[in-house]
């Protein structure tokens, strides 16, 4: 070995950024995202190793075939070449998953999250995901600079409030240095605390005196602007503070106006809501956190058309929402409700049917199910009933709901039935037995019958 020093100089690097860091970082099983990058030191010195032994190889084979009086290059440059293919083998298997040359999706998401801001906003993120590529898209090419993109995760740091105070777009602020440093948790008389991110987002608000719009980026964290939740109107990607109180507002026109007309979706979806396989990309796991976050602002739309009785608008939206995020729990229960609302009844049976299969544990596909059933065929709505207390037997509404369809078909003995199976099984449920005491007067009250007019 001519150069031992430099030899153990590159292992030692090797070591350190491999097992080195595996025993200093200790990550969990359970990390937010692949950590792999964490180890990209030793993948490079681990490369400078699998050099040093393809050069060896061939100086000892040149060397071998030399000695035995051949000619070395008629069999190291075969070597070589063959060294080189299994280089490239490994390049074209994990080509498609490293390939970014198409890869819009983060570029077009900051795209849209700044699209419908109002000029010289401020819009809250929550950290890496929903702030780096607004940080590119501003600082490289130069899109919605007049935007001030403040992320709460370092707000709690004294530099990061000061420059967002001095920097333009200045942060409107009347903090000085001194009161930065000073600044430390609160604890609160409901036993939360306030951190430093929840006193400065305080400040930020309260000194902007509605001069300046304010938004909270939909992927933040719930705790951070649950204090302001009755002054919160959804606008797709963002949450904007509004001088008038509401529950749960939300921006309809806002919001179709940005998938519509603002919104890029290229590599996920076309303008039409089809799947744009103009663009044939990898879309890794971690990628769905944030088509989630487009399926349920259309999912939100949808069901606010859904209140005005717009069904068919409804339908419409929720079948985007599930073209971003086709595993969204809420948008598969109410998508089939809306197709029945719609007029659509066969659509509605044939979805819950499919989602029955998809998820098999999820009660509330079958109690839509047989709501869709009961206004026209009650017979099969008992029949969904029966069949999923015998895979569901604890699922209290299973009953409630079988006792209704039973006694709307005048089926008194039978309804009873399903309330006295639930009993046997849980005699100590109060609110259950104190209902079926009174289920008589019931009977009659809300379905004309009783237990004299009986079918069997």
């Amino acid at each position: 070995m001519r150069e031992r020093k430099l030899w153990v100089l590159n292992f030692t690097n090797l070591l350190v950024n491999s097992l080195g860091l595996v025993i200093y970082l200790n990550f969990s099983a359970n990390e937010v995202r692949e950590r792999d990058y964490f180890y990209a030191g030793a993948f490079f010195f681990f490369a400078i190793f699998i050099g040093i032994g393809v050069t060896s190889l061939l100086v000892y084979a040149a060397e071998h075939f030399k000695g035995k009086g051949r000619d070395p290059a008629s069999y190291v440059v075969p070597v070589g070449v063959l060294c080189v293919l299994l280089s490239v083998l490994p390049a074209r298997h994990n080509w498609f998953t490293h390939d970014r040359s198409h890869y819009y999706i983060a570029q077009d998401y900051a795209r849209n999250m700044l699209a419908g801001l109002e000029p010289e906003a401020i819009v809250f993120t929550g950290g890496d995901n929903d702030t780096y590529p607004l940080w590119y898209i501003q600082n490289v090419e130069r899109y919605r600079t007049d935007v001030r993109v403040i992320v709460l995760t370092l707000l709690n740091t004294p530099w990061y409030v000061k420059q967002m105070r001095d920097r333009d777009p200045k942060v409107p602020m009347t903090l000085t240095d001194a009161d930065i440093e000073r600044m430390r948790p609160i604890g609160l008389k409901d036993g939360k605390v306030a951190y430093n991110d929840d006193i400065v987002v305080q400040h930020i608000i309260q000194t902007a005196e509605w001069k300046r719009p304010i938004y909270f980026a939909t992927s933040v964290a719930s705790s951070k602007w649950k204090p302001y939740e009755q002054y919160l109107e959804t606008q797709g990607l963002v949450m904007r503070l509004v001088p008038r109180q509401g529950n749960r507002m939300l921006n309809a026109f806002m919001i179709e106006r940005c998938f519509d007309d603002l919104f890029r979706f290229r590599g996920i979806l076309t303008r039409d809501g089809r799947e744009d396989d103009s663009i044939y990309i990898y879309k890794e796991k971690d990628l769905n956190i944030t088509l989630n976050n487009y399926g349920v602002a259309a999912a939100e739309l949808a069901n606010a058309l859904g209140r005005e009785k717009d069904y068919a608008g409804a339908v419409r939206w929720m079948e985007v929402a599930l073209n971003f995020a086709p595993d969204l729990k809420p948008a598969n229960v109410m998508l089939g409700t809306y197709l029945f609302l719609n007029k659509d009844r066969a659509a509605a049976i044939d979805h819950y049917r499919k989602m029955m299969q998809l998820d098999s544990a999820e009660p509330e596909y079958v109690l839509r199910l047989a709501w869709v059933y009961s206004e026209s065929e009650p017979d099969m709505a008992m029949r969904t009933i029966d069949e999923a207390i015998g895979r569901m037997p604890e699922n209290r509404q299973f009953y409630i709901d079988g006792f209704r369809y039973a006694a709307r078909m005048g089926m008194i003995d039978i309804a009873k039935k399903y309330i006295e199976r639930w009993l046997e099984n849980h005699p100590d449920d109060g609110e259950m037995r104190a209902a079926y005491a009174d289920i008589d007067s019931v009977l009659r009250a809300d379905y004309g019958a009783s237990s004299g007019a009986a079918k069997k």
